[in-house]
């Protein structure tokens, strides 16, 4: 893994990241993936805290958004990235995820907006419906399938997590364009088959984790994991639908 943390200068910044470092714990502690081998949490925990000084080091007081909103996506996407860079097979689990996307999507195109059964999209790719759960399987563990993954085009830096989140924006164009977003994507969500809208629900607003959805689910965690993979993929489907992506 990598040691070339960015180095705090500024005594604000230094501030920040002493009185946020407990992020980089919840961050790790919610992120419930198979790890590669030779990545430890510690390791995980080393670059979320280089995402959390860059956040810092960046951070803007004048766009009028808390510190914790701003960071919390920037961790995520240090371990993410760091992750992927080092995860073998990054690129094949980054194609099959794409498959099964492009199918679900050419499904409801076809349906006008009808959700995509997993037998359909078996279908559609040409596979059993037991190799689309173990496609769907390998994606979810590989790093990639995530709230955190850049969504928008014309800001690289904006993900579905940061739209849920409520970013207490103060200027009035930045707001409306943030709250037309959210809308949005709520109004998709909404749509999602009821276990996706849950699970989705649960983990994001909730904050409950995979093993605790699936608890209360009364399935497995893989399960979960599986169904939270198929619910991003057709929410970033439908959104490019609706050419918002």
């Amino acid at each position: 893994m990598t040691n070339n943390y960015p180095q705090v200068t500024n005594k604000n910044e230094n501030q920040l990241v002493i009185s946020h470092l407990y992020l980089v714990k919840f961050v790790v502690n919610r992120m419930t993936m198979n790890l590669p081998p030779g990545v430890t949490k510690d390791d995980l925990h080393a670059i979320g805290s280089m995402g959390l000084i860059d956040a810092a080091k960046k951070f803007d007081t004048s766009k009028g958004v808390q510190f914790k909103t701003y960071s919390v996506p920037r961790i995520r996407g240090a371990i993410l990235d760091e992750l992927r860079r080092y995860t073998l097979g990054g690129q094949t689990l980054c194609r099959k995820a794409r498959q099964i996307e492009q199918a679900t999507k050419a499904i409801e195109i076809r349906k006008d907006g009808g959700s995509a059964s997993d037998e359909e999209v078996a279908d559609e790719l040409g596979i059993t419906k037991e190799k689309l759960n173990k496609m769907m399987t390998e994606v979810s563990r590989s790093f990639l399938i995530s709230l955190d993954e850049p969504t928008y085009s014309d800001n690289a830096t904006t993900s579905f997590a940061d739209t849920i989140e409520d970013q207490k924006l103060l200027t009035p164009d930045i707001f409306l364009e943030n709250k037309e977003r959210k809308s949005l994507i709520q109004n998709v969500i909404q749509e999602l088959p009821n276990q996706e809208k849950k699970v989705l629900v649960l983990y994001y607003f909730e904050e409950i984790t995979l093993r605790e959805i699936g608890l209360v689910m009364g399935v497995s965690e893989s399960r979960v994991s599986q169904i939270h993979t198929k619910a991003i993929l057709r929410l970033r489907s439908r959104l490019k639908q609706l050419n918002y992506q």
